[in-house]
């Protein structure tokens, strides 16, 4: 008994390996199967792959991969350097924007203090106003400072993709 099984492991060892595949068609379209098609079909005889395989043809082939690999980050670098370079440009004509915005303002309110009247009702007035030009530069300065900020991030990611 232990024969015929030690007999029956030996054969199946040296047989080489075939897979059945089937190419069907079905509802007008090509399917490859492992079964026997329904109707018709064509069996296709696969075998597995042969060639030369050692240790250096496997050492070359990573050696390619990790260039391919280097070469595609060093392109995905180049591309998001871009991209951080065309956003921290916006962001900077944001910046001179509001700035332009904000001087228009104040210069628009510091017009009005102008005309403020040298008495009770003018000196009230002319507060206000100075509590509104506070608030315009509050306002404005704020926005400036986040993509200023923001600006900072953007070139200390840029800084650690390299160059």
């Amino acid at each position: 008994m232990n024969r015929l099984v030690l007999a029956m492991v030996l054969a199946g060892a040296t047989m080489s390996v075939q897979a059945q595949v089937y190419k069907c068609k079905e509802g007008g379209k090509v399917v490859f199967s492992d079964v026997p098609c329904a109707q018709g079909g064509e069996e296709l005889k696969v075998a597995p792959a042969t060639g030369h395989w050692n240790a250096e043809s496997a050492a070359r082939a990573q050696q390619g991969h990790s260039a391919n690999q280097a070469k595609l980050q060093a392109a995905d670098n180049a591309v998001r350097r871009r991209i951080l370079d065309d956003d921290i440009y916006r962001h900077q004509t944001r910046i001179k924007k509001l700035t332009e915005e904000m001087n228009t303002r104040l210069a628009q309110l510091r017009d009005k203090k102008r005309y403020a009247n040298n008495n009770l009702a003018g000196a009230v007035w002319e507060r206000s106003i100075s509590d509104e030009m506070n608030a315009v530069t509050s306002s404005y300065g704020l926005q400036i400072e986040t993509l200023q900020s923001e600006i900072e991030h953007m070139r200390q990611q840029m800084a650690a993709l390299g160059e």
